[in-house]
């Protein structure tokens, strides 16, 4: 019988994860992604001014600052974090049904080829029940929390961009700015390398916002849990005699 920490790892066999701090996206999707549309416009209509850093950051990311946040804003982490809590709870129902299950497997008290025929397969039905299996379930809930905290992350640093940002010169401009003007006017010709600049700078501050969650995105690996070897059937050779001795043959040394 596999017993205390060595079956539950590192967490007790009622861990769940923690809860997702508040979600202030929700409430500001609108204005943020509203804004960012209008820097994807002006990118897309005047390009941006040579040698800003924006170049290098639409190179490292390969998206507009616009599309990126509505892909962050369509990204709801509760569902992930939720199948987190489920599977942790599937995990303690397990570990509860095996310890009868595995206590009863103690109490045996026989021997000869059935009883090794017999503990061959019990030592892979226990390990399963008491160690595999509840951390093939802990893995994958530890792994759904850590990847639902990282979607928080991504929009909290949405939401921090905009708070800093979002009436800043820059956004000002922009609102007002060729962007919103009739394409090809004298007004636009007027306010185009202005504008320019704004969203240029607006898209900057949004990927300097993001990147280092982006980064710590990438360490969010899965844990791998190689496949089990299949359970070993009940005949197995009586080591006595050389001979087949049958499943659970009740024989004695």
């Amino acid at each position: 019988m596999i017993a205390g920490p060595a079956r539950y790892g590192t967490q007790q066999p009622d861990w769940r994860p923690a809860s997702l701090p508040p979600d202030r996206l929700a409430g500001l999707a609108e204005v943020v992604t509203d804004l960012l549309a209008t820097v994807d416009r002006a990118l897309r209509r005047y390009g941006v001014p040579p040698q800003h850093p924006v170049v290098a950051d639409l190179r490292e990311f390969r998206a507009l600052p616009g599309a990126l946040a509505r892909s962050i804003v369509d990204t709801d982490p509760e569902p992930v974090w939720q199948r987190s809590v489920e599977l942790a709870r599937h995990r303690t129902a397990v570990l509860a049904a095996a310890e009868p299950v595995l206590a009863d497997g103690d109490d045996l008290r026989w021997s000869g080829a059935g009883q090794r025929a017999y503990q061959t397969v019990w030592a892979s039905v226990s390990a399963a029940l008491g160690a595999e299996l509840p951390a093939q379930l802990l893995d994958t809930a530890e792994h759904g929390a850590r990847l639902a905290r990282w979607y928080g992350e991504l929009r909290a640093a949405l939401v921090s961009f905009f708070l800093r940002y979002g009436n800043s010169p820059a956004a000002v401009t922009l609102r007002g700015g060729p962007a919103a003007t009739e394409p090809g006017s004298a007004d636009e010709l007027d306010r185009a390398p202005a504008g320019a600049a704004a969203a240029a700078d607006l898209a900057a501050a949004c990927f300097a916002a993001l990147r280092p969650v982006l980064a710590a995105g990438r360490e969010l690996h899965p844990a791998t849990t190689s496949a089990r070897p299949a359970l070993p059937t009940a005949r197995t050779p009586d080591h006595d005699t050389g001979t087949d001795s049958g499943a659970f043959h009740a024989g004695h040394d």
